[in-house]
C-alpha cells in the first residue's frame, strides 16, 4: 500500500509546509488543487510536490555521521 505526502516550498526562502498525507494520488492532487487557491501558496502554485511512499519499507537503513566544517575565523579589526 503506498501513501502520498504532499507539501509546499516557498521559492524564496525554501521553507518547506506539509500539507498533509493521502491514500491516493488523486486525493493528493485534488488538495493541492485547493490550496492553490490560499494566501501565500497562490503566489507559488507550481511549487507543490507529492512524494509517494510505501507503507512498512524502510527508507533510511543505516546509519549516519556528522561533519563538522571549518569556518575561516573572523579577523581581528584594526586598532
Amino acid at each position: 500500500m503506498n501513501i502520498y505526502k504532499v507539501y509546499h516550498v516557498n521559492p524564496k526562502n525554501d521553507d518547506e509546509k506539509p500539507i498533509g498525507v493521502y491514500l491516493s494520488l488523486q486525493e493528493a492532487k485534488e488538495v493541492i488543487e485547493k490550496y492553490k487557491t490560499f494566501k501565500g501558496f497562490k503566489d507559488a502554485p507550481d511549487h507543490f510536490y507529492i512524494d509517494k511512499y510505501e507503507l512498512n519499507k524502510m527508507y533510511w537503513a543505516e546509519g549516519y555521521y556528522s561533519v563538522k566544517v571549518k569556518t575561516k575565523p573572523k579577523s581581528a579589526s584594526p586598532s
